[in-house]
């Protein structure tokens, strides 16, 4: 399963996975399963890597906040920047592959 997969496991439905729904828990949740194999590095930058740089240039970001920081600082609440996460992710995935996750 690739990080895309599991995030598209994830979506419908985040409360299975994750305690709270809150982007901390999400992030905690993503970070270990993707600390559980070091064979998922070349999958995994698409969230690490890619996601990151543009949310950073699409805020204007210059600091080394991480993905799910730059969401709750632009979006205020740990519940809202969960939800901004699904709808930015999916943006930026149309955007770089010219297809939809959901």
């Amino acid at each position: 399963m690739t990080i895309v997969e599991l995030i598209k496991l994830i979506k419908p439905i985040p409360e299975l996975f994750i305690r709270k729904y809150n982007i901390f828990y999400f992030e905690a949740f993503v970070n270990g399963w993707y600390y559980r194999d070091n064979k998922e590095d070349v999958k995994s930058g698409i969230l690490y890597s890619e996601f990151y740089e543009w949310l950073r240039k699409r805020y204007n970001i210059d600091n080394t906040m991480g993905w799910a920081n730059i969401l709750y600082y632009k979006f205020e609440t740990e519940e809202k920047a969960l939800d901004m996460f699904f709808v930015l992710f999916n943006t930026f995935y149309k955007e770089k592959y010219n297809s939809s996750l959901w």
